[in-house]
């Protein structure tokens, strides 16, 4: 452990002090441990927070009040078996050379300081590499050092801090059940039981008796409100309360503010009146807000979780593997047993066994660790790697999980942490808006307290609770989420709802040229040369076997595959300059080699170098893709665009009337100039679109604003990409641009229609014409209104863009 060792505090016992826990907020017993004038309800709890203050974590206790867990008053649990060799195998899903990933249920995730903490586990022990945390699902993603902390050390350690994982052998490699959030349910159920019940309790004041008439039985029935009005104020409203106190210590006021604000003011006011016997209160208006708020936030969850399961399955690319006797699959189809050829630049696609070749894999993409590990056949590769040199074969021992290939690709660790115009806008209304409303609300009180005291409490509070900026917060992830989907139906795969709101906002198009521009693979192929041998063909076959560029590739179509046991030692792909590698006693050099002699602005050319002698080339031509001229016609009147390639300046004549002048062509370009250009184009204001095969532009798609990969049938799943575009689909690219423009629009239009919304509601309520409790039948309503809506802007984009509206209902395994 990096933290120093927990001195255990002996139990001080007073059974006279009766409070809550400083940890995790239960009511202390009879043995209250008291260390730095806080007091814990078991020694278990001041341990936790003992650990927590001394690895410098104290603003744990800042996000939330008592936000731990009192994981120690439960049986603890024995994890010797976590020891087990084979146990471990089952459960960890990445595991080379001593670092380890893990993916974990915790379900005692509920709240912001959750989060915060089990992201800062790498301080608590410095075994842990990295923790990322999928509030939705209630999972913990952590890399660790296996030579420093166990797995079992690092599960007593999550125990030790209060969230102990559920580990379950049986779902290994199985699918993934769906969590659900039971405390949201039992909290609309406390609400639902208590405002039936009150407004039973309450047909005294509905019959109009008079306390002065029928001051006992009245009397006893507003005791009896009282009574059930205390859970509802204490349980079902607490999520609020733990918000709004969370925005406040990092000096934030969220939309809970205003909320919490009138729940409290209905509350005491009630419990005043009824304790005075001086009215019977309000605690029907009270239990049923706090119902109908939690209806509406049960809504909302199953709409959000909806599109997160959606998400899962629809945004994922399904590329395809090759076969070792010939021919691909698509991934979904592959199960342990396959045997797939792997090459340079492709991703393992599941858990595996090298069977042979060469391997050297990046498992940055899984562990962000970019060196690259040498695998000997016979050892095992895992899911997400990235395999860097000559062929290999391999053959798979688990299932392809979409969810975790999906997980992979939503990493944060790629991800940049930006926001669109629209959700920039939404961040900062929210904040003003919320200053603004409770400004109201106290004004209006202050009115009515003069004019008329009976309706200020009321005015008060329905000004709070009608007057949300839900509306303009639920309006992006509905809308986005309809538009990632819609978008995955004509082939065009998402990474993440704020990407549209990045295509929107883009004003320079970057085009790479070969594979992109071009088809992949078709090319005209002309040798210029002395004769080469049928070996020597072969031989040169294989070595551009092993790369997926579509020089390559054209290469490989022209000469004929070579046999599949000719083997390759020795390969390495240069990025912009070629291929190199050892046959047998042959050396073989490919690519850009400057040896031609020739012109170079003129040709497309691959030069070909065998044990230092240099034989000749191959003069090939791309096919440019037929939809290219229409594409680009329609891009250029909306976006600047440039083209930059690393091959020779050639066709000038033909794309530079397309993209604008030839002064936008940019030849010869290394994979580094590729990545200045866009920091340049970025460094000038713009908002910029690279499109590429992701090939030798990784890091260019990576700086861009938006990074779209354009792919054939090839495993080209990549975390440089922000989308992935299926090549048949790319006379869909304007419409991908122009769609995600739209969704924009669509969203600013529900924000105007969430600003009518609460300036309706907010005439009415400064009057006093609205109840609190109608405030919070009409408050959900407004968001019920951005689905409606979200919904029909989705079947009106659907059809002007011919996308087939019912794949959209239904869900895809």
């Amino acid at each position: 452990m990096s933290a120093q060792p927990v001195d255990l505090v002996s139990p001080v016992k007073d059974i006279h002090r009766m409070t809550d826990c400083y940890h995790c907020g239960e009511a202390c017993g009879e043995e209250t441990v008291v260390m730095e004038d806080k007091v814990f309800c078991c020694t278990g709890c001041s341990m936790v927070y003992q650990l927590i203050r001394d690895s410098g974590l104290d603003d744990f206790y800042a996000i939330s009040e008592t936000p731990g867990s009192s994981f120690f008053k439960k049986n603890q649990a024995d994890f010797s078996w976590l020891d087990d060799e084979e146990t471990i195998a089952k459960l960890l899903l990445f595991r080379q050379d001593g670092t380890a990933r893990i993916l974990l249920q915790i379900p005692q995730i509920h709240c912001a300081s959750c989060i915060w903490l089990l992201e800062k586990l790498y301080i608590l022990h410095p075994g842990v590499t990295q923790s990322r945390v999928n509030f939705n699902r209630g999972e913990l993603s952590v890399v660790f050092d296996e030579n420093q902390i166990s797995l079992r050390q690092l599960v007593e350690l999550l125990d030790k801090i209060g969230y102990r994982p559920a580990l379950h052998l049986s779902a290994v490699d199985q699918s993934e059940e769906r969590q659900i959030n039971r405390r949201l349910i039992y909290q609309l159920g406390v609400a639902g039981f208590a405002f039936g019940n009150i407004m039973l309790f309450s047909f005294p004041e509905y019959l109009g008796l008079e306390i002065s008439r029928d001051g006992q039985f009245a009397q006893y029935f507003g005791y009896l409100n009282l009574f059930l009005a205390l859970p509802v104020f204490l349980y079902s409203a607490s999520d609020y309360f733990r918000s709004a106190l969370a925005g406040i210590r990092v000096r934030e006021i969220n939309m809970d503010v205003p909320i919490s604000l009138g729940i409290l003011a209905l509350f005491f006011q009630s419990a005043f009146e009824v304790l005075s016997q001086t009215g019977a209160g309000y605690f029907d208006s009270l239990a049923g807000l706090i119902f109908f708020m939690l209806t509406g936030k049960w809504f909302q969850q199953k709409s959000f979780d909806r599109l997160s399961f959606d998400r899962d399955y629809r945004s994922y690319f399904p590329v395809s593997a090759s076969l070792e006797e010939g021919g691909s699959i698509p991934l979904s189809k592959l199960v342990p047993g396959h045997r797939i050829r792997v090459r340079n630049g492709e991703l393992i696609p599941a858990d595996s066994m090298l069977l042979s070749g060469q391997a050297r894999i990046d498992y940055s993409f899984v562990t962000g660790e970019s060196e690259p590990v040498s695998v000997p056949p016979g050892e095992k590769v895992f899911a997400g790697g990235r395999h860097l040199g000559g062929e290999i074969l391999i053959q798979l021992t688990h299932t392809v999980k979409h969810s975790y290939l999906t997980q992979l690709w939503n990493e944060q660790a790629f991800q940049e942490d930006t926001q669109g115009t629209a959700s920039h806008i939404a961040r900062r209304v929210g904040t003003i808006f919320t200053y603004v409303i409770v400004s109201i609300a106290v004004a209006a009180f202050v009115y009515w307290s003069f004019v008329d005291s009976s309706k200020a409490l009321f005015t008060f509070t329905s000004v709070l609770i009608i007057a949300c900026p839900c509306a303009i917060a639920l309006s992006i992830p509905f809308i986005m989420g309809n538009g990632v989907r819609m978008l995955s139906r004509i082939k065009a795969y998402v990474r993440h709802p704020r990407v549209i709101e990045s295509l929107a906002d883009a004003n320079a198009l970057v085009w790479d040229k070969t594979g992109t521009m071009t088809h992949a693979n078709q090319s005209t192929v002309q040798w210029v040369g002395d004769a080469l041998s049928d070996d020597d063909k072969f031989e040169i076959s294989a070595i551009s076997r092993q790369s997926m560029h579509p020089l390559s590739v054209a290469l490989v179509t022209f000469l004929g595959s070579a046999p599949r046991s000719m083997a390759v030692d020795d390969f390495r792909e240069l990025p912009g300059v070629g291929l190199e590698g050892k046959i047998g006693v042959h050396y073989w050099r490919t690519g850009r080699l400057n040896q031609s002699g020739l012109s170079s602005d003129q040709r497309t050319l691959v030069e070909i170098e065998k044990n230092g002698v240099y034989l000749g080339y191959f003069q090939l031509e791309a096919l440019y893709r037929e939809a290219l001229p229409e594409v680009m016609g329609r891009l250029k009147g909306g976006m600047s665009m440039h083209v930059i390639s690393g091959d020779q300046p050639v066709d000038q004549d033909f794309l530079g009337p397309l993209i604008g002048g030839q002064d936008r062509l940019h030849y010869r370009q290394m994979p580094s100039d590729k990545l200045q250009f866009i920091q340049n184009q970025q460094a000038l204001g713009n908002k910029v679109i690279m499109i590429g095969d992701g090939l030798n532009d990784a890091g260019a798609l990576r700086q861009s604003d938006v990074g779209v990969v354009l792919t054939e049938s090839l495993n080209n799943f990549t975390p440089a990409s922000d989308v992935i575009l299926a090549a048949d689909a790319f006379f869909r690219l304007p419409d991908i641009i122009s769609l995600s423009k739209r969704l924009v629009r669509h969203v600013f239009t529900a924000y105007g229609l969430a600003l009518i919304y609460n300036i309706t509601g907010l005439f009415f309520a400064v009057q006093g014409l609205l109840s609190p409790i109608i405030a919070a039948i009409l408050m959900p309503a407004s968001s019920i209104t951005i689905l409606v809506y979200a919904w029909l802007a989705t079947m009106y984009e659907s059809r002007k863009y011919n996308i087939p509206f019912d794949d959209l209902n239904h869900d895809e395994e």
